[in-house]
């Protein structure tokens, strides 16, 4: 693949630092702060009480870190930064956590030898998908860096990996971890201890009833008005089985994601017909 470059405009970045920072992430949020790497950005969300995602989140370090200085960074939807910032300052009480807004732009790109640091995204099965992290005022100065101006092979490898990102594509306080699968398996840890629903999460992690999923898909006969998000999809057999959730163009092909009961799927092969009108949708 050409090798690309490109700037997150929808992303923002977060910063934490303080004696109390560790414990504090790790009582709220679903993924374990001692566990990441250096050189890696992996996925979190912070739940309600009931389980579902209100935020969901990358997560971060410092390559400055040491035991005294500690900076974890936490990269969300630009939509909902203020909202999460506040929910935040509402959960630190008296502990020591000082949480700002940053200047990072968030970057994305497919090659590690662009002569820049970044981090590997945890999410991505083929594991060639970095985060890069730049301040506003260094991107004048990079001028070894060649930015691509569209992000459309990233959204295409969002959908073949199947990793729907921010609150377009994950509904706020509507989801459960466990209905999309890169977070529940690289971003939700139940070894470290409580944090907010996990008892609700850990529950149907182990009685395995996993009634709905993400599923990912494209249609290469429909135009921009055929489909339209909350609409609702139904199996061979006409019985209603799921909805569209995000939808994207590609290559004049259109691409979504799904939120489809699993019982109607073939999760081995995916051979499952699914069907909106007398459209074709092929599950990737």
């Amino acid at each position: 693949m050409e090798k690309k470059l490109s700037i997150l405009k929808n992303r923002s970045v977060i910063k934490f630092t303080g004696k109390d920072v560790v414990i504090f992430l790790n009582n709220i949020l679903t993924c374990d702060i001692n566990r990441i790497a250096i050189n890696e950005v992996i996925p979190s969300a912070l739940l309600s009480p009931q389980g579902k995602i209100l935020f969901d989140l990358i997560v971060f370090k410092s390559e400055k870190n040491t035991l005294e200085n500690i900076e974890i960074f936490i990269e969300c939807s630009k939509n909902q930064k203020d909202e999460l910032i506040k929910k935040l300052q509402l959960y630190k009480l008296r502990q020591e956590v000082k949480i700002e807004e940053t200047n990072l732009i968030a970057s994305v790109t497919n090659q590690s030898n662009l002569n820049i640091i970044s981090k590997l995204d945890k999410r991505f099965k083929d594991n060639n998908i970095l985060r890069a992290y730049y301040l506003k005022e260094e991107l004048s100065e990079k001028d070894h860096v060649n930015f691509a101006k569209d992000l459309d092979w990233y959204y295409l490898k969002k959908f073949l990996n199947c990793v729907p990102e921010g609150d377009e594509e994950i509904p706020s306080n509507n989801i459960f971890p466990f209905e999309i699968n890169t977070i529940i398996q690289k971003g939700v840890n139940f070894d470290k201890g409580c944090f907010i629903g996990q008892e609700v999460i850990a529950r149907v992690k182990y009685k395995g009833n996993v009634k709905k999923r993400y599923f990912a898909f494209k249609c290469s006969k429909c135009s921009d008005l055929d489909l339209k998000i909350n609409d609702k999809i139904k199996n061979d057999k006409n019985i209603e089985i799921g909805e569209i959730i995000s939808l994207k163009k590609i290559n004049n092909e259109i691409y979504g994601f799904a939120l489809i009961k699993t019982k109607f799927v073939n999760t081995d092969n995916k051979t499952t017909k699914i069907f909106f009108h007398d459209l074709i949708l092929d599950l990737i």
